[in-house]
């Protein structure tokens, strides 16, 4: 024995326990390209009884960490982000790159307690898998396979009254989510998939959002929800106060352009009303013309009031912007950060601009000018200002998708500041601009 304990000694190993278990550190939640290991509460952290556990054995199974995809549970990933994946499928290499805080932190304690969750998980590392060894290459039959079984978990799950609400459910969707995201084939099957965690989300009730990992959650699928309410031209439910009390206890003072940042979360706040304002003023132009003036004139305030608000949050971000010399060098990583949370800010003051315009040509021409400014400045952001990793374009893929359809109408909704005195834009001008973003006009 005492021969061993020279061995053990000589390999320097020696009173070293569990190496093969994950270290009670994480990436900076933020950091990236360049992460800095941090010291972090345990709770926070992955289990340190890891070894031989589902998680475990499936990152060795499949030589992937599912944590490596985090960036993918941002909400800046919408219905263009698929698109814009599967046009340059390389970019999941750069994506790869990009850890931050999300739901995925918590995912090794989840498995083993939930067969949709369990499943969900590993058929997004296989397909990873998948991509990884033949990038060129059809899905492979063994990964339907698994993606069958985790749709048909999934299925049983979502039809017992005593569990579809719970929390490792509406992750085990929005992880199957980012298995259609993988496809890289189009993006109408993520959009069912979003939908499906939309309805799940607001079906749990804000009430539900206690944790951590149940934050995580939500905050990864605002976006998305934001983005579905403006596709269907229809009120978003985050902007009842039930679910704001929520989103503000989320905000950290971390890193000024995370997810969670109190500057990001702010500009949350603000901007959930802006589906509904989309849908009064749709029902103003295309239904109901006859709408008395007063009725005009007011949801004309309540909309310039959203426009100062977000206008605020544009001077806030100003301050906390590495370009202000306080603040020390940035890494490409962060001035990426810093323009997607940029970009998300223009792209709801081009909305908003317009919806004032669309109201009262006659007297809206600085707000069309603004507009137009606007998308040409998120033209520039995308050419000259992001750094050369694939993560940022394909989060400034909606953002890039508004402005463009907002360049695309520029001169017939500069024509409608002469030709539509003392009314509203007419219909034809404007369901044109919402069917080239997408959004639906009835």
């Amino acid at each position: 024995m005492s021969r061993a304990a020279s061995a053990r000694k000589s390999k320097g190993g020696y009173g070293q326990h569990n190496l093969r278990q994950y270290p009670i550190q994480v990436l900076d939640g933020e950091s990236d390209l360049t992460p800095r290991s941090r010291l972090v509460c345990a709770k926070d952290t992955i289990p340190t009884s890891l070894s031989g556990t589902g998680y475990e054995r499936m990152r060795i199974q499949y030589n992937f960490d599912l944590l490596d995809l985090s960036a993918l549970t941002t909400f800046h990933v919408a219905h263009a982000t698929a698109s814009a994946l599967a046009a340059h499928p390389t970019r999941l290499t750069d994506i790869l790159r990009c850890r931050q805080w999300s739901y995925l932190t918590y995912l090794p304690s989840r498995i083993g307690h939930c067969d949709s969750l369990d499943r969900a998980a590993e058929c997004v590392a296989a397909r990873v898998q998948n991509w990884l060894a033949f990038p060129s290459e059809p899905i492979s039959k063994d990964v339907l396979r698994l993606y069958s079984k985790a749709l048909e978990a999934l299925r049983t799950e979502l039809e017992n009254p005593d569990s579809f609400l719970r929390a490792d459910v509406l992750c085990a969707t929005e992880m199957l989510g980012i298995y259609e995201l993988l496809k890289m084939s189009t993006e109408q099957a993520w959009i069912q998939h979003s939908s499906g965690a939309t309805t799940l989300t607001r079906l749990r009730g804000a009430r539900r959002y206690k944790t951590e990992f149940e934050k995580a959650l939500l905050l990864s699928h605002i976006g998305q929800i934001f983005h579905e309410s403006l596709n269907m031209n229809e009120p978003c439910f985050l902007e009842h106060e039930t679910w704001q009390t929520i989103l503000r206890s989320m905000a950290t003072k971390d890193h000024p352009f995370s997810d969670r940042s109190d500057l990001v979360i702010s500009l949350w706040s603000c901007i959930c009303s802006l589906p509904k304002y989309l849908r009064r003023v749709t029902d103003i132009v295309c239904t109901s013309p006859n709408t008395s003036n007063l009725a005009i004139c007011q949801l004309k305030l309540d909309l310039f009031r959203l426009y100062q608000s977000i206008s605020q949050w544009h001077q806030e971000y100003q301050v906390h912007s590495w370009d202000n010399e306080l603040h020390p060098s940035r890494s490409p990583a962060d001035a990426d950060k810093q323009f997607e949370a940029l970009g998300f800010c223009f792209t709801c003051l081009i909305v908003t601009n317009r919806l004032i315009f669309a109201l009262d040509p006659s007297a809206g021409a600085t707000y069309e000018y603004e507009a137009q400014k606007l998308a040409a400045d998120l033209v520039t952001i995308e050419q000259n200002a992001l750094s050369v990793n694939g993560r940022a374009e394909l989060f400034m893929a909606l953002k890039m998708h508004v402005a463009k359809a907002t360049r695309a109408t520029a001169e017939t909704w500069r024509e409608c500041t002469t030709n539509t005195i003392g009314s509203t834009i007419p219909q034809s001008v404007f369901t044109e601009w919402c069917q080239l973003t997408g959004w639906k006009t009835y």
